[in-house]
C-alpha cells in the first residue's frame, strides 16, 4: 500500500486511473500524431470530458493502432508469457495465494530458473510500517517438485527456483502457493467519498492488493487474477501498468466457484505488467476482524536516531582527535628520555659501524637496502666486483657479481655467510630473480644485526614505548570505521544507525589523533642508543649535505682522492637512503676512476643505473614469487503487499 493510503483503492480509484491514463497518453502519443483529425473529432466522446471517456477513447485508438492482441509470444524473447494469481480470501481474514508464472526464457541466455521476490513489509507515511506474515506452503515446476531456496531479508522473501547445473530452454510453468496473514483492512466512515462505490459501506473488509508486481525484469504480457472470499464481493476495482494496451477489466463474481477476476492483456508492447485490485465484502462474512499490523519503520526509526545523535557524535569526534595530540604535545619531553646530544658534522661513521649494522642501530633491522649497501661497500674493500648484466628483451634488470678473492680487510662472519649464500662456492653469481638460500641469509642477516644493536645497546627495543598508546587509539578507531563500513554495507544490520552516528566521527577522530600523536611523540632513548643516534645524525649531514667545500676538506686531510671518497661513503649512503644525494654531489668525477673500487661502469648514466638496480635486483632475488596464476586474474504499483517482482538466473 503506498505511504498513506489506508483504503486508496476506494478513495483515489479516480485520481489512479487519471495517473495511469496521462501515462498511457504519454506512451501512445506518438501513434496519436499520425490520426487523422477527422477520426479524433468524429469519436462518440470529442466533447466529453470525463474519464471513463478518455478511457475509451485510448482505447479505440490503440485498437487502430495495434490491432489485435497478440497470440503468442515471440520465443526468442525472455518474458513471462502469462501471470495469473488464485486468491482465496478465508473467514479469518487470511489469505492462501497461488501464483502461476508462465515464463520463457528467450534464447540470449542460459537459464536456470526464476528469481520471486516477494515482500513482506510496506512502508507508509509518518515513518510507518505494515507487515504481512507470509508462509510458504509450495513450489513447483510444472506440476513436479523442484529445487529451491528461500533467503529472508526481513522485508522479503527471496525465492531462487531452479537448479544451477541444470539449464532451461522454452516455456515453463512455475507455481508458488502461500498464506499471507494481517492483508485486509476495515472501511472506515472518514473513507467513504462520493467517489466511492454505491454498494461499499462503512464496515466492510477490503483487500487492496499488488497482485502483480512492478519489480520484474523482464515484460508480462497478461495477467489474470480470481478472487474468491467467504461471501460474494461487493465492488471491485482494477488498475494495471498502462503497457496493457487493452486496460484491466473487472467481472465481479462470474468466476470460476463465484470468483471475482481481474483480467489485463498487452498487444506485445514491452513493459512492467504489474496488476492492482480493490475488492470489498460484506463483514458478516469474516470470523474476526483484521488487524493491520503497523508499526514504526526500523530504518525510519534509526535514521531519526542518526539525525539526532549526529550532534553528539561530532564534538565527541573532534574530541577524540585533540585529546590525543594534545596529551602527546605535553608529554613530548618525558617521553623523550635521554635528550640526543648535538650532533655536529661527522666525517665517518660510529666506530666498526658497517652499512648494515648501522642500519640496523637506527631501525633494528636490516631492509633490503642494507643488503644493497653491503654488496657495495664489499666491492669497495676489494672483495668482489658489481656491474650490470647485459639485459635481453622482456628481462628483467640484473647484476652480475665476480669474486676477487682476499680483499683489502678481513670478512666479519655475516658478511661470509652472506657471500656464501650469493656465490654458493662459485666465482661468479647473477643477482635479479628468487633465490631461496638468498632470501633465507637476509632473514638470518637481518635477525642477527637487529639483536646485536640490542645487546649493545645502540638500539633501544623500548624507544617505542611511548607510542603505544597512540597506536592502541589509532587502531582503536580503525576497528570503529571497519565496523561503521561493515554496518553501511549490510544497510545498518550490524549497528544501529543510531549508534553508527556516534560511532563513526568518533573512530575517525581516534584514528587521526592517534597517528598524530605517534608523530609527536619522539622515541625513547637511553645514554648509550642517545649517543649512537647523535653520532649516526652527524654521519648522516655529511652524506646529505652537498657542500663541496666540506668534501674537499675531509679528502686533504685524510690524504684520499675524491673517487675514493665518493666509493668508500656510497655504501652508508645507500644504507641511509642518501644515495641520490650522495651521487649528485660529484658531477666532475669520472665514472671509470670508481673500477678500482669493485663497480665497473664508463658513464654516469650506466653507473646510476646499477645503483639503482642493485637494491631492486637483491629484493627480487629475496622475495618469494606470487602462488597465483596469472589466468586467475593475477592479482568483480500502488497496492499493498506481495507485489514485488524478480528475475532469472
Amino acid at each position: 500500500m503506498p505511504p498513506g493510503a489506508k483504503h486508496l483503492g476506494w478513495i483515489s480509484a479516480s485520481r489512479a486511473q487519471m495517473r495511469r491514463l496521462i501515462r498511457g497518453l504519454a506512451v501512445a502519443g506518438l501513434a496519436l500524431a499520425f490520426l487523422t483529425p477527422a477520426a479524433i473529432l468524429g469519436s462518440a466522446h470529442a466533447e466529453d470530458d470525463t474519464l471513463t471517456d478518455v478511457d475509451d477513447l485510448v482505447s479505440d485508438v490503440l485498437e487502430q493502432v495495434y490491432g489485435d492482441p497478440l497470440t503468442e509470444y515471440p520465443p526468442d524473447v525472455q518474458a513471462i508469457v502469462n501471470y495469473a494469481v488464485d486468491v482465496e480470501v478465508l473467514p479469518d481474514t487470511d489469505m492462501i495465494v497461488s501464483e502461476r508464472i508462465t515464463y520463457n526464457t528467450g534464447t540470449a541466455e542460459v537459464r536456470r530458473g526464476i528469481i520471486r521476490d516477494i515482500p513482506t513489509a510496506d512502508l507508509l507515511d509518518g515513518g510507518l510500517q505494515r507487515t504481512y506474515d507470509v508462509s510458504l506452503i509450495e513450489v513447483t515446476r510444472d506440476g513436479e517438485e523442484v529445487t529451491y531456496t528461500v533467503d529472508d531479508f526481513g522485508d522479503l522473501l527471496s525465492l531462487r527456483i531452479g537448479d544451477e547445473d541444470i539449464p532451461i530452454l522454452g516455456l515453463y510453468e512455475f507455481e508458488i502457493t502461500y498464506r499471507v496473514s494481517n492483508g485486509l483492512d476495515v472501511i472506515d466512515e472518514g473513507d467513504i467519498t462520493s467517489e466511492t462505490p454505491a454498494e461499499v459501506q462503512p464496515g466492510d473488509i477490503e483487500l487492496y492488493w499488488d497482485f502483480v508486481g512492478d519489480q520484474w525484469d523482464f515484460p508480462i504480457y497478461s495477467a489474470d487474477v480470481s478472487v474468491r472470499g467467504p461471501s460474494p464481493a461487493v465492488a471491485a476495482l482494477c488498475f494495471a501498468d498502462t503497457y496493457y494496451m487493452l486496460g484491466c477489466e473487472v467481472d465481479l463474481n462470474n468466476g470460476p466457484d463465484g470468483a471475482t477476476t481481474l483480467t489485463a492483456r498487452s498487444t506485445g508492447w514491452s513493459g512492467e505488467g504489474w496488476l492492482t485490485g480493490a475488492i470489498a465484502w460484506r463483514p458478516d462474512a469474516f470470523t474476526a476482524v483484521p488487524t493491520p499490523v503497523i508499526a514504526e519503520d526500523p530504518m525510519t526509526a534509526e535514521m531519526s536516531a542518526g539525525s539526532r545523535n549526529i550532534g553528539f557524535g561530532v564534538p565527541l569526534g573532534l574530541a577524540a582527535l585533540v585529546i590525543p595530540i594534545i596529551t602527546a604535545l605535553l608529554l613530548r619531553r618525558r617521553s623523550k628520555g635521554i635528550v640526543l646530544a648535538a650532533a655536529p658534522v661527522r666525517y665517518e661513521p660510529p666506530e666498526g659501524m658497517r652499512p648494515a649494522m648501522l642500519q640496523a642501530g637506527i631501525e633494528g633491522e636490516v631492509a633490503v637496502s642494507g643488503i644493497a649497501a653491503t654488496l657495495a661497500d664489499l666491492a669497495a674493500r676489494g672483495h668482489l666486483t658489481i656491474e650490470e648484466e647485459e639485459k635481453r628483451l622482456f628481462q628483467k634488470e640484473r647484476l652480475l657479481l665476480n669474486w676477487k678473492g682476499t680483499g683489502r680487510d678481513p670478512l666479519l662472519d655475516w658478511e661470509e655467510d652472506l657471500l656464501e649464500a650469493v656465490f654458493k662456492g662459485q666465482p661468479a653469481a647473477v643477482i635479479g630473480e628468487y633465490d631461496p638460500m638468498l632470501a633465507a641469509a637476509i632473514k638470518t642477516l637481518s635477525s642477527r644485526l637487529g639483536t646485536a644493536a640490542r645487546m649493545t645497546g645502540s638500539y633501544n627495543p623500548e624507544g617505542y614505548r611511548p607510542d603505544r598508546p597512540y597506536r592502541f587509539t589509532a587502531f582503536a578507531g580503525a576497528l570503529g570505521i571497519v565496523a561503521s563500513i561493515v554496518a553501511v554495507i549490510t544497510g545498518a544490520g550490524v549497528l544501529p544507525l543510531g549508534l553508527l552516528s556516534v560511532l563513526f566521527p568518533i573512530s575517525l577522530g581516534l584514528i587521526i589523533g592517534g597517528v598524530a600523536g605517534a608523530i609527536i611523540t619522539p622515541r625513547r632513548q637511553t645514554q648509550t642508543s642517545a649517543t649512537f643516534l647523535s653520532q649516526a645524525e652527524g654521519f648522516r649531514r655529511f652524506l646529505d649535505s652537498d657542500s663541496a667545500a666540506a668534501r674537499r676538506d675531509f679528502a686533504e686531510r685524510s690524504g684520499m682522492p675524491d673517487y675514493a671518497v665518493f666509493a668508500t661513503f656510497l655504501p652508508y649512503a645507500i644504507a641511509l637512503g642518501l644515495e641520490d644525494t650522495w651521487i649528485h654531489s660529484f658531477p666532475d668525477l669520472d665514472p671509470t676512476q670508481l673500477s678500482e673500487y669493485g663497480i665497473r661502469a664508463t658513464t654516469w648514466l650506466a653507473f646510476s643505473s646499477i645503483t639503482s638496480t642493485m637494491t631492486s635486483s637483491v629484493s627480487a632475488g629475496s622475495t618469494s614469487r606470487s602462488s597465483g596464476s596469472g589466468l586467475g586474474g593475477g592479482g568483480g504499483g500502488g497496492g499493498g503487499g506481495v507485489g514485488g517482482g524478480g528475475s532469472s538466473f
